[in-house]
């Protein structure tokens, strides 16, 4: 098997067609066999494209010989099935600025459409295998790959020099990279790698400057990374996003969104609701780049919060939180009088609402021209206290009251002493 597979990419990575005796073979293969097929005619000509007929009655462009500009390869030639863009089919075209493949071709050459400067745009087709050496070498003008599923082989050098290359997708079917397959993409900022990839050959991103890897946890992928010293980014995308602890009706909530791993380019989208409603009330633009928003609940209900996170390849992480919103802490306390005579008490009883129920209290005194208040009990102790004023002049009273959550505050009194 492994001499099969060998022998497949010598045979791929030459040409579509191999030259034996004068006539044109072919390359077909499959997973366990490979064909060669002569060609019956070679050096024909249909519009802009030299092209080559297989016994098989499938073709093989030879070379593009059109003005360039936005070009659609079409998926017959003369009535028969395109299946390959043979070697340096495209290479050199200047004037190219976009091609679209069909879907028919299973193979691109090497260096098939090496150093088309001019190229900003190719559509691969869905039935894409091979990628030859340095297909793509050169084409400076392209700044996103789709790679198709179903690719197996990207040969050495395919996208070298590619340097506006900003965005590569390499699908799932793919096993290995070869050597220098990107080198010299100093655009590149970031790519996937997936967890399939068990192989990537030497320099293969040699030159990428400022790239982060993006991979599974304890893959290849990572390994790869750290021992060719370019940054690493879990792909998993994780929620840590979290909520403010005061949740007093008629207070704000602060929802803070937080997002770590997947592919970075983080939007959030935050909402609220009642926990009896099934409607979202969205905060802020759906999905937008502000990942803090508030809300000010006006009942003392339950209320449901979710905080989505979402990656710059779509996925999102979602976190729910349930908030039960508590009426404003109240400070109830009475006081018998607030002038009394000298010798008489001044009675405080303590009372709350709101807030965690659960009260506890505190209360102190001073006389209103002196700053240092004196407990009348042991702070927190009782629900009640009482003092005798010792002077004739003004006193100020203070209880505070305290929830089950920690929550305080305070009621000031004044008392007038008369003689």
């Amino acid at each position: 098997m492994k001499n099969l597979k060998l022998l497949r990419k010598i045979l791929l990575s030459i040409m579509c067609t191999a030259v034996v005796g004068g006539a044109v073979l072919p390359v077909n293969s499959s997973e366990n066999a490979i064909s060669v097929l002569a060609s019956v005619s070679d050096n024909l000509i249909c519009g802009d494209f030299e092209y080559a007929l297989n016994s098989n009655n499938t073709v093989v462009i030879k070379k593009y010989n059109g003005a360039g500009g936005n070009v659609e390869i079409p998926d017959e030639i003369d009535g028969n099935t395109l299946v390959c863009i043979d070697w340096k089919a495209f290479k050199d075209c200047a004037e190219l600025k976009s091609v679209v493949i069909p879907d028919t071709v299973t193979t691109i050459n090497s260096s098939a459409f090496r150093d088309c400067k001019g190229l900003t745009s190719i559509e691969l087709p869905q039935n894409l295998r091979y990628i030859g050496i340095s297909a793509f070498s050169g084409c400076i003008g392209l700044t996103e790959i789709n790679i198709p599923e179903g690719t197996e082989t990207i040969g050495e050098g395919a996208f070298l020099k590619c340097t506006g290359l900003t965005s590569i997708k390499i699908p799932d079917s793919l096993n290995s990279i070869d050597d220098s397959a990107f080198s010299f993409c100093s655009g590149l900022k970031s790519i996937i790698i997936p967890k399939n990839i068990n192989s990537i050959g030497n320099y293969a991103f040699y030159g990428c400057n400022d790239l982060t890897i993006y991979g599974e946890k304890d893959s290849y992928a990572e390994q790869y990374a750290k021992d060719n010293n370019i940054n690493f980014s879990v792909l998993r995308l994780m929620n840590k996003s979290f909520i403010n602890t005061e949740m007093i009706a008629g207070k704000p909530v602060i929802l803070n969104a937080v997002a770590e791993g997947g592919t970075g380019g983080y939007t959030y989208a935050l909402m609220y609701k009642k926990s009896t409603n099934t409607t979202w009330t969205k905060i802020g633009t759906k999905y937008g780049a502000n990942n803090v928003g508030t809300f000010v609940p006006k009942s003392a209900v339950l209320y449901d919060i979710m905080i989505n996170v979402k990656d710059s390849r779509g996925n999102i992480k979602s976190k729910t939180f349930t908030i039960d919103v508590k009426s404003p802490l109240k400070n109830n306390t009475i006081i018998n009088s607030e002038s009394i005579k000298l010798g008489e008490k001044v009675v405080l009883k303590g009372a709350a609402s709101g807030g965690s129920k659960k009260y506890k209290y505190a209360f102190y005194y001073k006389k209103s021209r002196n700053s240092t208040w004196t407990e009348m009990k042991p702070a927190y102790t009782t629900k009640s206290a009482a003092f005798i004023p010792g002077s004739v002049l003004n006193y100020d009273i203070k209880s505070v009251v305290v929830d089950a959550d920690g929550r305080s505050t305070e009621k000031l009194f004044t008392v007038k002493v008369l003689k």
